[in-house]
């Protein structure tokens, strides 16, 4: 969640919290709005109320500042890594494994490949009301992630579940193979997509800047004249035509006065004692400190400093989450269903060598090491060439290879290398080109 929705949701829950308790507490703790007084007194304000509504606001914004700053949403989980480093710990929004008595969630299912399907599938949807519409998105991102958990899971501990996606061939929209890998590769290609999208104009801001969508102003004004300007202007007769001819004499009487620096119509005295009163007054030092530059490079200054002490860094934009919600979506990063649908396809192509008695996977295996090149190449590329924001002060070339990249890029990696040793026997049959197969082997460190 974003940080206005955060602080609602701390406040809905403190003012809830707070009105309760005045509701329930009895009269003598005097918290009503208005205390009677006296007979001969006039009845005044509360202030008692006032201030235990102001500590729960308080203590609210505190919480939420603490959720932010310490990414309470932010729960760790052991990637199910295929090939890779079982022991690289990742971020993600789930903690526990999806299995139900040791066994994959969708296998109580009717259907479990065709469940494990619809996960995968899962869609956000456009509901209008904005927080509805992240709590809703969150709870299917959230479903997205333990499919793509246990689908990584399946392809890595469960080798009867994974022989029957490769034998899952007569469904309606297509084998169960085709349906899955197509769903990893867009996870997958959704990197360099967002990249590839990052800076260019949304398709709300192109529609706007169209010339045939353009609205013209309303008109304030009379039409203009279609006569010969040279002729002379007829006598007003109407009342609106005798006020447009006063106010054109007046805005003509202003436009005759000399217009000094300062933007006013003054006479050429007035100017003359206003400059000399500013030399007087001011020293050439000080004329220079007013000036619009000067003002905005000692804001510049100031803001500098304030971001490079502890109560600014909040307010900082570092290299990290910049390129984190760039390169892996937000609010809701998808790294984790991204790693874990690399480990599912490299972990399917390979096994697909004994397992797969249709032949199925052969046709895709080029497809699948094009992607992990193309995506392995625009990330790390993106990541050395990405611009720090203005308020990540303390960023340094050495902070370029953060944790989630380097995990992406150790996935691809990985994946690229076993793949390449799997079918480096097998590659002009499969189709793959030589060109491939020599960058997967430099990227994978492979002589």
């Amino acid at each position: 969640m974003d940080i206005l929705e955060t602080s609602f949701i701390y406040l809905a829950s403190a003012l809830l919290f707070s009105e309760v308790y005045i509701w329930s507490v009895p009269q003598g703790a005097e918290l009503r709005w208005v205390v009677e007084g006296r007979p001969w007194e006039r009845a005044r304000l509360n202030e008692r109320p006032i201030y235990l509504r102001s500590l729960y606001i308080g203590l609210a914004l505190l919480q939420t500042f603490l959720h932010l700053y310490c990414d309470y949403d932010r729960i760790e989980e052991s990637v199910q890594d295929g090939m890779s480093d079982p022991s690289i710990q990742r971020a993600a929004y789930v903690a526990q494994e999806p299995l139900k008595r040791g066994q994959p969630l969708s296998e109580d299912s009717k259907d479990p490949n065709g469940s494990l399907i619809n996960g995968l599938k899962a869609k956000k949807t456009a509901v209008k009301v904005s927080l509805l519409r992240d709590l809703n998105n969150f709870a299917n991102d959230v479903g997205k992630s333990f499919a793509y958990w246990e689908l990584a899971m399946i392809c890595r501990k469960f080798p009867e579940r994974r022989v029957s996606i490769f034998k899952d061939i007569d469904r309606l929209e297509g084998a169960a193979w085709s349906q899955i890998s197509m769903e990893c590769l867009r996870m997958v290609e959704g990197v360099t997509s967002r990249i590839s999208a990052y800076g260019q104009p949304s398709t709300q801001q192109r529609a706007l800047i169209k010339v045939e969508d353009l609205q013209s102003l309303p008109r304030l004004g009379t039409p203009l004249k279609q006569d010969s300007i040279f002729m002379s202007s007829p006598q007003p007769t109407t009342r609106r035509e005798m006020m447009e001819t006063k106010m054109g004499t007046f805005a003509k009487s202003v436009g005759d006065y000399p217009v000094t620096s300062y933007g006013s119509p003054i006479g050429p005295k007035g100017t003359q004692y206003i400059e000399a009163a500013r030399d007087k007054l001011l020293t050439p030092e000080q004329r220079q400190a007013l000036t619009l530059a000067h003002i905005r490079s000692q804001f510049y200054v100031y803001l500098t400093r304030f971001l490079h002490s502890w109560l600014g860094q909040p307010f900082r934009q570092t290299f990290a989450r910049r390129i984190r919600s760039i390169a892996f979506g937000q609010p809701f990063s998808e790294l984790i269903p991204t790693i874990n649908a690399v480990d599912s396809l490299t972990s399917l192509v390979t096994a697909s060598l004994k397992e797969d008695a249709y032949g199925k996977v052969a046709k895709d295996i080029p497809l699948v090491m094009r992607t992990f090149i193309v995506t392995y190449q625009t990330l790390d590329r993106f990541a050395g060439t990405l611009s720090p924001h203005w308020t990540d002060v303390e960023f340094s070339d050495s902070q370029r290879q953060t944790e989630d990249v380097l995990a992406m890029l150790d996935a691809l990696k990985h994946g690229l290398g076993d793949t390449v040793k799997a079918f480096s026997g097998f590659s002009a049959d499969l189709g793959i080109v030589d060109q491939d197969i020599r960058i997967a082997k430099a990227i994978a460190g492979i002589a």
